[in-house]
């Protein structure tokens, strides 16, 4: 699939935010039902938190998709442990409670490295955790992972049939 000129684009938005320090973090878009997504910058998981450590919105994102899925539970268009393989195309078997309390164990790939910059379909995204779920395993414990909430917003477009910023 050709890359599309709004997906270079973006690209080189974030790269250049990235490059003069205004923004570290991955991105979702969603143009005319072409599903994007990419990562810049780096995270230090080892590096304590202070008064001077910088946080970034995306992590608001997170607390809104969850809220937005306990909402689609309790209207009934979803369930707990809903596999997303009913709603997106890929064969994991991952429940929506797996990806809200980060235990499906998944690589990362929104934040690898190897991946900074470069921009993914929603396709491609679910291939890339194919790939490397053998590496990882499936493991039933605790592993921040944003690549989690990028699915659970695929997953809430599905079931909503709206493009995440009109949700």
């Amino acid at each position: 699939m050709p890359i599309p000129d709004f997906a270079k684009s973006l690209d080189r938005l974030f790269l250049g935010l990235y490059e003069k320090g205004y923004f570290e973090g991955s991105y979702y878009c969603d143009h005319a039902g072409i599903e994007v997504f990419g990562a810049v910058g780096k995270r230090n998981p080892t590096e304590p938190c202070n008064e001077s450590t910088r946080f970034f919105i995306g992590s608001l994102d997170k607390t809104l998709a969850a809220i937005l899925a306990l909402l689609a539970i309790e209207e009934k268009r979803l369930e707990w442990k809903a596999s997303i393989g009913d709603f997106l195309p890929t064969r994991l078997d991952y429940s929506i409670g797996d990806l809200c309390s980060h235990t499906t164990g998944i690589h990362d790939v929104v934040n690898d490295d190897s991946l900074l910059g470069k921009y993914r379909t929603l396709e491609e995204l679910c291939e890339l955790i194919e790939q490397r779920e053998c590496e990882n395993g499936y493991k039933k414990e605790f592993s921040y992972c944003s690549t989690n909430y990028v699915l659970l917003w695929a997953v809430l477009r599905k079931v909503y049939g709206m493009a995440a910023g009109e949700l």
